[in-house]
């Protein structure tokens, strides 16, 4: 029985994987351009096609890499370059604070590499199709995803970096990753309060994107969280106290 039971749950694990590698390949005609781009860019800015290949492999950071190359190019300080990347990705210290339900059981060297593939894409992707707390084996869903994904962007870095020729400037690079967001936004907007978040975290971010830094996008981030914890605490509110008068008519009935 145990072994049955071991069996049945590889076989899930598996077909899990081999869905999130499905569910990514449409992605990559997003992931892959912007990931040539980078590599391309990276090359005109000075850096050899190794060293940007290598950075991309493991920074894995589409937007905070494209202002870690610009700030080198201008000679910044490593220290400065280093907060704006920190910067620029706190948004996945909340990702990572939304997926802990799913993966607190899994070992530590697990949660090692899934943060590490912690990306934007592969958590809409997650949360759009697990979107409960804790989803039993939904990080297999996740490994598959996160793995592919990575995989080609690094490929694709690999290529643009090889590639050495330059972009054409009527090309609209910068459009390239914030559509494959807004691509992945929509299916998982459900609910008033995901919705009110999306659209004030999107337009206050974009209001205050002219701040140094990036930090548009971080209050943007942090206006977004307000209104949706505060939304969803008043719609517990208010269930809790529907659930109230719909068990007090009751007990009234049965007396």
């Amino acid at each position: 029985m145990r072994r049955l039971l071991k069996s049945r749950a590889d076989d899930e694990g598996r077909s899990l994987f081999v869905a999130g590698v499905k569910d990514s390949l449409p992605l990559l005609t997003g992931i892959v351009p912007f990931s040539i781009i980078v590599g391309i860019t990276g090359v005109e800015f000075g850096l050899t096609a190794i060293e940007i290949s290598v950075m991309s492999a493991l920074a894995y950071a589409g937007s905070s890499q494209l202002a870690a190359i610009f700030l080198m190019a201008d000679n910044t300080t490593i220290f400065l370059v280093v907060v704006t990347a920190v910067l620029i990705n706190v948004r996945f210290a909340i990702y990572s604070a939304s997926m802990a339900p799913r993966f607190q059981s899994l070992s530590w060297l697990k949660k090692v590499v899934y943060s590490f593939l912690l990306v934007d894409t592969i958590y809409a992707l997650l949360m759009s199709r697990f979107p409960e707390r804790k989803a039993g084996r939904s990080h297999w869903y996740y490994f598959g995803g996160g793995l592919a994904l990575w995989s080609f962007w690094t490929l694709g870095t690999i290529i643009g970096a090889g590639m050495g020729i330059g972009v054409p400037e009527s090309f609209p690079v910068e459009l390239v990753l914030p559509l494959v967001f807004i691509a992945l936004l929509f299916p998982i907007l459900e609910g008033r309060p995901s919705a009110a978040t999306a659209v004030v975290a999107g337009g206050v971010a974009t209001v205050a994107a002219p701040l140094d830094y990036n930090f548009g996008l971080l209050v943007g981030v942090g206006c977004g969280l307000v209104v949706g914890v505060s939304l969803n605490r008043w719609v517990a509110s208010q269930s809790r106290l529907e659930f109230s008068l719909y068990a007090h008519s009751q007990s009234g009935v049965l007396l």
